[in-house]
């Protein structure tokens, strides 16, 4: 299990840098109010930051443009850095916010509703913290930018809500190592561009929709070390071609190792 939460870890690491890579960002100097006052109340909900980057950047004598972690709005990107506290529900204020990461830290309470709700977001990562709560409802149905979704080794519970989505650019969706339960909802399949997904280390039963098997763009499927039951359909190899990592491991699957697994040439 220790190996494969380092995987995820990597897998999360390697998606964020991508798009910060290929990111095009405002290089506007003017200071919007609201803006501003958004990343002052996210300010004001960390009760701890062992670095001082916020209490000795983060101040209002210089452009929040050159704020350490904030690129003039449109990213807020605070990896690692120790923080403690809550996320504020000013961060959906941001009205040109692109990328919002802050995995590895150890924030805690619940995602502010006004994040589900931020339509310009492409990349939301909040991996490695001590977040809690439940998913939405419609959890993906405002988040139309959205493409990358990193939500693992955090304490969420209940079940993993339908995405009522229909043309969801969603490429990356990692909910392992949570408390989540129930079964894996069949509108899974409705990601039809996903490459990647984890739902790994959760109190997930039922079995595995046959949706899943049609999202032909696939390359990494990790739902292992849950209580999934069943079989695989016969003809997995050929629906999953691009499927490169396969993590079934440690769940109550039965049945033979479907013939056409030989195809996926990359696992």
């Amino acid at each position: 299990m220790f190996i494969m939460k380092r995987f995820y870890t990597a897998m999360s690491l390697v998606a964020v840098l991508l798009y910060m890579a290929s990111l095009s960002l405002a290089t506007t100097s003017s200071s919007n109010f609201t803006d501003l006052s958004a990343l002052l109340a996210f300010k004001s909900e960390i009760k701890t930051d062992p670095n001082n980057v916020l209490g000795s950047n983060w101040t209002e004598t210089e452009s929040f443009c050159n704020w350490v972690g904030v690129s003039c709005s449109t990213a807020l990107n605070l990896i690692s850095m120790g923080l403690q506290g809550t996320i504020s529900p000013y961060v959906g204020h941001l009205r040109r916010l692109k990328l919002l990461v802050l995995e590895f830290n150890l924030l805690e309470g619940v995602i502010p509703a006004s994040v589900y709700h931020c339509q310009t977001l492409q990349v939301i990562s909040l991996a490695a913290n001590k977040l809690r709560g439940v998913l939405p409802k419609y959890w993906l149905s405002n988040l139309t930018s959205l493409h990358t979704l990193f939500l693992g080794q955090n304490n969420f519970t209940g079940t993993i809500p339908p995405p009522f989505v229909n043309d969801s650019e969603l490429l990356y969706l990692d909910l392992a190592y949570n408390n989540l339960h129930g079964s894996i909802p069949d509108e899974i399949g409705n990601l039809k561009n996903l490459k990647f997904l984890a739902l790994g280390a959760n109190n997930l039963n039922g079995t595995i929709p046959s949706s899943i098997f049609n999202i032909s763009s696939l390359r990494v499927l990790a739902i292992d070390t849950n209580s999934l039951s069943g079989t695989l359909p016969s003809t997995f190899g050929l629906q999953l071609p691009n499927i490169g990592k396969l993590y079934l491991n440690e769940n109550q699957l039965s049945g033979s190792i479907p013939s056409y697994l030989s195809n996926c040439s990359q696992v």
